[in-house]
């Protein structure tokens, strides 16, 4: 068999560009009716007799889609075997027979030309946070390879986050089918903002209306371009003097699960309704205040939260109820409960700085969270300097240490920058 017959169409590349163009054509009418195809496929292989086995029944030849798919990418692996075997070689892998294949085509003079393709990476719509995801799309030899669909799962216990890809491939690198699979496994032990270089990290604590303690605002206006956000804050109020009976706090999370508290009693103490809204996973750092009604301020949750309801079990006095009120929504787009609001007015260059004292010899990794409103547009950068006054510090290797983001990039949401290994001068 020749590598290519420009008249007989019997060469390799002829009868593989027959299976192509039926697999393209599978692709157009995967729920319609393949016996046309089947016939198509079944004059090709009159072209390779030693094929027809490739065909176990006709039924599994009219069934549309994957199935069909693979019986061509059998039927032009067959075609490929025989190629070989005809050179008097032995056939081992389908790797070794297409490095022969390839010598072939550079001694023939043959080429092909670049093949192109798109790829989009889109977020679960149940995600919740930031996800980072890297694509290789070229395999051992530099050639496009093909890219399989791969959900990256990832698990929290508190303390570590597990980060685990569909199966790791079997296959070399050199196969068309790689990778199949990242194999991705490894876990990453989770840092609080108690362990940040920076002071008050969260830009949460204050002690003037919208100014972060240990932060410098050289340029901003606070309460007007820089506003502290404030955590949702229910009210919950017990009427009708109840003398026994019970009532449970409801509180549906991000993710559209519904939790419970433990039953609380007709007249409950602020630290057992702390207590009990503790004991809901995201609601960790509630805290309560009041007696009756009852302050409930959400801490360290995200977002303009779901409204606290109610399951009233209640008895005696006089129609004993439990209401609960929203008495300040939390901001939509904040990560937690309180965090810092860019409010851009077309001209400022908003400003922050604070300083930090780094270690000589070691590398220090820089995290950030962001989000933006529909609306927002700009760059937002991040410098190390050695002062205000100065420009932002460059490395060894003449990198300066900037990162910035472009805030209307919609999937900016978390930002990772490996940084700042620091040696002693001198």
């Amino acid at each position: 068999m020749d590598l290519y017959t420009p008249s007989a169409d019997s060469g390799l590349f002829n009868l593989l560009g027959k299976l192509f163009a039926l697999g393209r054509a599978v692709d157009a009418t995967r729920t319609g009716n393949v016996w046309t195809k089947r016939q198509a496929l079944e004059a090709v292989l009159d072209l390779a007799p030693q094929l027809q086995t490739a065909i176990i029944s006709h039924d599994a030849w009219d069934a549309a889609g994957a199935a069909l798919h693979n019986q061509i990418v059998a039927a032009a692996q067959s075609l490929i075997r025989r190629y070989i075997e005809e050179k008097n070689f032995t056939y081992r892998t389908l790797n070794q027979a297409l490095e022969v294949i390839r010598s072939d085509l550079v001694a023939g003079g043959y080429y092909f030309t670049a093949s192109t393709k798109s790829l989009t990476v889109t977020p679960g719509a149940a995600n919740q946070g930031d996800a980072l995801i890297a694509v290789s799309d070229r395999n051992g030899y530099g050639e496009p390879v093909w890219i399989y669909p791969e959900t990256i799962n990832l698990k929290s216990d508190g303390t570590r986050l597990t980060v685990s890809g569909a199966r790791a491939s079997t296959l070399g690198r050199g196969d068309r089918n790689w990778p199949q699979g990242s194999g991705a496994y490894f876990t990453i032990p989770l840092a609080s903002l108690n362990q940040s270089l920076l002071a008050n990290p969260g830009l949460e604590t204050t002690s003037a209306a919208n100014t972060p303690d240990a932060w410098t605002i050289h340029t901003g206006t606070p309460g007007t371009t820089i506003v502290i956000t404030e955590p949702e804050q229910q009210q919950i109020a017990i009427t009708g003097n109840p003398t026994g009976g019970y009532f449970v706090l409801t509180w549906t999370d991000p993710l559209g699960k519904v939790w419970h508290t433990t039953p609380l009693g007709p007249a409950p103490t602020t630290s057992d309704i702390q207590a009990a809204l503790r004991g809901i996973p995201g609601l960790a750092a509630v805290t309560v205040s009041g007696t009756n009604p009852f302050t409930v301020i959400f801490e360290d949750t995200p977002g303009d939260i779901a409204h606290l309801q109610v399951i009233n079990r209640l008895t005696g006095g006089t129609n004993p109820q439990v209401t609960v009120t929203t008495t300040r929504a939390g901001d939509v787009l904040s990560y937690r409960g309180r965090s810092l609001k860019l409010v851009g007015n077309g001209s400022e260059q908003t400003t922050l700085y604070q300083p930090v004292r780094l270690s000589p010899g070691r590398v220090y990794l820089f995290f950030a969270r962001a989000r933006r409103s529909s609306s927002a547009t700009g760059t937002v950068n991040f410098e190390l300097r050695r002062s205000i006054s100065d420009t932002a510090l460059a490395d060894s290797a003449g990198n300066v240490k900037v990162f910035g983001f472009i805030v209307s990039d919609p999937f900016r949401t978390g930002i990772f920058l490996p940084s700042f290994p620091v040696r002693q001068a001198g």
